[in-house]
């Protein structure tokens, strides 16, 4: 009779430490390739949903700049008659601020603003921001500024206007008048992505829902003393512009068809 030799290892089905640190391991990695994934897919919507709201604020402000079918474009713009208003009543008008407020049940103190329901936030920008309940323009109720996270184009709030005073010419901001006419400039930018604490850092602070690049020589706005874009979206700074479309740009103040030279005829 045959016999045959046994062998020198028996089958098992327990891994052995080693297997189990190759498939932790890999596990890992897998994981962490999900997250990334996850966090880009997360960064995308976030980026999408700014985009949205920055071109519903194009929308909304070619609606309140049309000379027809308005009730109320704001206490400042009523003194001005029909047809011209100030940008900071459309302003007031999104944070429901001034005149557009609504005292939200009659809570006291301070309220949050909804991120994902409040045009003028930034999905990707600074969290807490809020507004003081009480009937104040923007600049007096939205806190903290540092978390501003959208701004407009200033030189629609202030023009630079050069005054003689004696042998002297000098530079000074006045307040802007705008009228329908401003939507013959679809290629100006109108509503952007901005660094609210880039604002209050600077030597000398500044309101942060107001902002524009210096254009060569161009009196107070040279130097960039109002510029605080924020490159938020993957290095990219999103902005709406006054014919609706919205456009991203790494270097806004540098890209050829954002057309920050247009400045309306200021108040006189």
């Amino acid at each position: 009779m045959i016999r045959t030799r046994e062998t020198s290892y028996s089958h098992r089905s327990a891994l052995t430490l080693i297997e189990l640190l190759v498939v932790m391991a890999i596990m890992s990695i897998l994981l962490s390739i999900l997250l990334t994934t996850l966090g880009k897919v997360r960064e995308s919507a976030r980026s999408v949903l700014c985009k949205n709201k920055l071109q519903g604020v194009s929308q909304s402000f070619q609606l309140f700049a049309s000379d027809y079918g308005h009730t109320d474009r704001g206490r400042e713009s009523q003194k001005l008659g029909s047809n011209r208003f100030r940008l900071e009543d459309f302003q007031d008008s999104l944070y429901g601020t001034e005149e557009f407020f609504n005292d939200s049940g009659g809570s006291l103190g301070t309220i949050p603003l909804n991120t994902r329901e409040q045009a003028l936030i930034c999905p990707d920008g600074p969290k807490g921001l809020a507004r003081d309940n009480t009937p104040q323009p923007a600049e007096d109720s939205i806190v903290p500024l540092s978390s501003v996270s959208v701004g407009f184009n200033m030189r629609f709030h202030k023009a630079n206007v050069k005054i003689q005073i004696g042998p002297t010419q000098i530079n000074v901001l006045r307040d802007v008048t705008l009228t329908s006419r401003i939507l013959e400039h679809p290629w100006t930018p109108l509503a952007f992505d901005v660094d609210g604490a880039a604002a209050r850092s600077k030597s000398d602070p500044i309101l942060p829902f107001y902002s524009a690049p210096s254009i060569e020589s161009d009196g107070l706005y040279s130097d960039d003393a109002f510029w605080f874009p924020a490159n938020r979206h993957s290095g990219m700074v999103h902005a709406a512009f006054i014919g609706g479309h919205v456009w991203s740009a790494r270097n806004p103040k540098m890209a050829s068809d954002w057309h920050w030279s247009y400045q309306p005829p200021p108040d006189e």
